[in-house]
């Protein structure tokens, strides 16, 4: 396709970056990059101080443009993206507040880091901008569409190494995606750490899944392990009727066709009023059953409370303690996560978030043979985790 002429290029913005400003920057979007397929192009307002002693990247673009035949007081540059240029400059003078994030779209966060690794400007210096960011995005969600919000920031969330999001996100797929849980990634910003963190959120999905049905399908399966009483079949019967009443079974239908919310919803209407007692002929009274005299409400309150507050979602100073390639900078150590197997209670010593022992599990990124040495993982669960969560 050829480039657009010259009469259909737009002219381009000012943007005030600092005021006073001493020097300019005229940023070009080649019309390849855009989806319209037309250039755009800004000119910054900044200080020249400020760019000089900011980053490597500045100081070269600014000492190869003294030795140019161009003003001096001007330095054009190509890129691809005018908003993340835009955040980084005001990143560097400090006036990124001045920026409305309404502004930034989510492609843009996706540009954003790959910006950030070219004019060596540490993302992570954007935490707190990220977390505005999705704030807003946050407010705009559609009642009964926080999903799809959550699958967009979780990724991002770990990049961008807001801790909070990144728990909130991934606790909040876990429990409301339906069936196998997939990354959502636009293909040009594939990341190799997507596939690890479908894999642990999977996992942690499963468990919930097996909880439920360990729970619920265990005391039946108690009941059939014992000699029979005349009750027994009733109980079971009526059980299972109540179940596939409030839409809880068969459980593999609903696990796959509904997250674990809906379930827990579901749950909440079970009604143990409901199940017709075994009445014994010779006596027109009720059955003598330690079994079946089992307070059924009960149980099936505890299981769904138990599923509720079981995971607190994935911990991302665990996850980057444990992952086989650390960022740089060596601010993680192993270490730190393996010695919280030394205490009973506390399994976010030095961790951004508070979280229990199987969040501490399911953040594991290093290699799966160091998690399985440890005792009792004959269950796919470290030792104490069967018997206490």
């Amino acid at each position: 396709m050829p480039p657009p002429s010259v009469e259909d290029r737009p002219s381009h913005d000012t943007i005030s970056i600092i005021y006073p400003s001493d020097f300019k920057i005229i940023v070009t979007r080649n019309y390849l990059y855009s989806k319209d397929r037309t250039y755009k192009k800004a000119t910054f307002n900044v200080d020249y101080a400020t760019l000089i002693n900011s980053t490597q990247f500045f100081r070269g673009w600014l000492d190869r443009n003294r030795f140019s035949m161009k003003p001096k007081n001007v330095l054009e540059l190509d890129g691809s993206n005018i908003v993340t240029f835009e955040i980084i400059l005001r990143k560097l003078h400090n006036t990124l507040e001045q920026m409305s994030v309404g502004a930034v779209s989510l492609a843009d966060i996706w540009d954003l880091p790959y910006l950030c690794q070219t004019c060596h400007v540490d993302c992570k210096e954007l935490t707190q901008w990220f977390k505005t960011w999705c704030a807003h995005q946050k407010d705009k969600v559609e009642p009964g569409k926080e999903l799809s919000y959550y699958h967009e920031v979780l990724i991002p969330s770990c990049v961008y190494n807001d801790a909070e999001i990144f728990a909130q996100s991934t606790r909040a797929v876990v429990y409301q995606n339906t069936g196998h849980i997939t990354a959502r990634i636009p293909n040009e910003y594939r990341k190799p750490l997507a596939a690890p963190l479908m894999r642990h959120l999977n996992a942690a999905r499963d468990r919930l899944c097996e909880i439920v049905h360990q729970e619920l399908s265990g005391r039946i399966t108690h009941i059939l392990q014992r000699p029979l009483s005349p009750c027994c079949e009733r109980t079971v019967f009526e059980l299972l009727r109540e179940l596939q009443r409030i839409q809880a079974w068969p459980y593999d239908n609903c696990f796959t066709n509904h997250g674990i919310d809906e379930l827990l919803n579901r749950l909440a209407h079970f009604d143990a009023d409901r199940m017709h007692k075994y009445i014994d002929p010779a006596t027109n009274s009720q059955f003598n059953c330690v079994m079946c005299s089992m307070d059924w409400k009960t149980i099936v309150e505890s299981t769904a409370t138990r599923v509720a507050g079981y995971f607190d979602g994935l911990c991302l100073d665990c996850a980057l303690r444990t992952d086989e390639n650390p960022p740089p900078g060596g601010q993680y150590d192993k270490k730190d996560y393996w010695d919280c197997l030394e205490s009973h209670d506390r399994y976010d010593r030095k961790c951004r978030i508070q979280h229990g022992e199987p969040s501490w599990y399911f953040s594991f990124m290093g290699e799966q043979r160091e998690l399985q040495a440890t005792p009792a993982h004959g269950v796919g669960l470290p030792y104490r985790l069967s018997n206490q969560c």
